[in-house]
């Protein structure tokens, strides 16, 4: 496909990187990001999604941390149930089609257990790799899990209009690349392919 180097974050300065432990948050990203743009076609919504992605991945590690020090297993079917029917609900509100936001969350639980499964291997292997600090799974973990899944509903829904102009399709999956890379540069192997599977329906939108 023919690059256009039409789109643009308005108002943002992309040039800025900012590492919050996921290696990119809504508001910053790596230079490459930022191109020369001829007709405006704004991506503000992909980029602060396919961020809160990153962090959301990034918080697969508390949770595995609380599951183990409550000897519970990595799979939680009543859990995931919850996630999905909050997904519907939080769908509705916003105004995006349901089978859109609960497709979207079945891959992120897939990916949060992909990532928790190598972590689980690793840590079992290697003891000393794992966190100091166990955190509360219903107190500390799944309240923050459950404000960044609002948050990328809000913002699945955002990139509707954005999926929309075609035109700028291959400048968007230019900028998941270069998310992605810039998160991977500094991100072991499973964390890299966990977010590889998280962003996988951001992908197949354009």
């Amino acid at each position: 496909m023919e690059y256009h180097p039409t789109c643009h974050r308005q108002g943002h300065n992309l040039s800025q990187t900012v590492d919050d432990g996921s290696g990119v948050r809504p508001g910053a990203y790596p230079p490459e990001v930022a191109p020369q743009p001829t007709r405006p076609c704004h991506i503000d919504g992909l980029l602060d999604l396919a961020a809160i992605v990153a962090q959301r991945i990034r918080m697969s590690d508390k949770v595995l941390a609380a599951k183990l020090g409550a000897s519970l297993p990595i799979d939680d079917a009543a859990r995931e149930q919850q996630v999905i029917d909050r997904a519907v609900a939080v769908s509705r509100k916003v105004g995006l089609d349901p089978a859109i936001g609960t497709g979207f969350f079945r891959v992120q639980i897939e990916a949060s257990k992909l990532l928790q499964r190598g972590l689980h291997a690793l840590w079992s292997a290697h003891p000393g790799l794992a966190p100091a600090e166990t955190p509360d799974l219903d107190r500390d973990v799944r309240p923050a899990l459950d404000k960044l899944n609002d948050q990328l509903l809000h913002r699945v829904n955002v990139t509707i209009t954005e999926r929309r102009d075609k035109f700028c399709g291959c400048q968007i999956q230019r900028v998941v690349d270069v998310i992605t890379a810039s998160v991977a540069d500094h991100w072991d192997s499973l964390h890299r392919e966990a977010l590889q599977v998280a962003l996988a329906p951001i992908r197949e939108w354009y």
